[in-house]
């Protein structure tokens, strides 16, 4: 049977004549633009006792200077470092990611410099002690 695949991106709505790329990023993506995008976070989930960790963020289309947002905020600097237009390392301080309960699942967003959002990506973070798979 065919598969519909899930299309992220945009296309610009000014009239005129464009060249867009269009890119399968696997998983059944396909991306529109020069939007960056999250594949997945390498661990996705942590223990809160295990942090500090370093996060992989794998993807496409990060450009030096990205940025990432955290629940909406972003996250310092200093603890984001750009590896390649495929991997964006963060460095999970205890402080950023409060334990809860339940577990507490926080949004990864990828903002290129040119304030282009990339899709969300959740990271749990789970209490000391509570196994949750990875």
């Amino acid at each position: 049977g065919e598969t519909t695949p899930d299309v992220v991106g945009s296309i610009p709505v000014v009239s005129g004549r464009y060249s867009v790329e269009v890119k399968s990023v696997g998983n059944n993506v396909v991306k529109i633009g020069d939007m960056p995008y999250i594949g997945r976070l390498n661990p996705s989930s942590a223990q809160f006792n295990e942090l500090p960790i370093i996060i992989r963020i794998i993807g496409e289309d990060f450009i030096l200077g990205a940025r990432i947002k955290v629940l909406g905020s972003f996250y310092p600097d200093g603890f984001v470092t750009y590896v390649s237009p495929r991997e964006i390392q963060l460095s999970a301080i205890p402080g950023f990611f409060p334990p809860e309960p339940q577990g507490a699942q926080y949004d990864f967003i990828v903002v290129n410099g040119n304030n282009i959002e990339s899709n969300p990506m959740i990271f749990t973070v789970y209490p000391a002690g509570n196994q949750g798979g990875s």
